[in-house]
């Protein structure tokens, strides 16, 4: 709710070329990143990392709705993003940016490993396993 109010009064950011977010604007319905690239008309460059595991069936159990969701992004060139391999956000990503006009040749998918075995080995380093 505050990060909907707060994002509500941010300008257009037209002067903006790279843009590289985190997790914090990949809520359900991509609602940040889509209003934060509603007002970057000019960006050229999108760098998405994705470092929570979001497995494939819960990506497909929260729909995205695209109705009245459209942003314009005449210049982007590249969208890249960085996620573990088994992150089902990533074809929801890409379906969203062909929606919106973004060819798939421009969007590119660095897999990070499996969240899940990364998760595990932290745990075990954690408590000294």
């Amino acid at each position: 709710v505050v990060l909907s109010r707060e994002l509500n009064t941010c300008p257009n950011f037209g002067n903006l070329k790279i843009l590289s977010l985190g997790e914090w604007c990949m809520t359900a319905d991509f609602d940040a990143l889509i209003f934060l690239l509603q007002h970057s008309p000019n960006i050229q460059k999108l760098f998405l990392q994705l470092k929570i595991n979001f497995n494939a069936r819960e990506a497909s159990e929260t729909g995205i709705k695209l109705q009245g969701r459209s942003f314009t992004c005449k210049d982007l060139r590249m969208v890249k993003i960085t996620c573990s391999k088994d992150d089902g956000r990533v074809h929801k990503l890409a379906n969203l940016f062909m929606a919106n006009g973004i060819p798939v040749e421009k969007i590119y998918v660095r897999h990070s490993g499996s969240a899940y075995i990364r998760n595990q080995k932290q745990m075990k380093e954690f408590w000294g396993m």
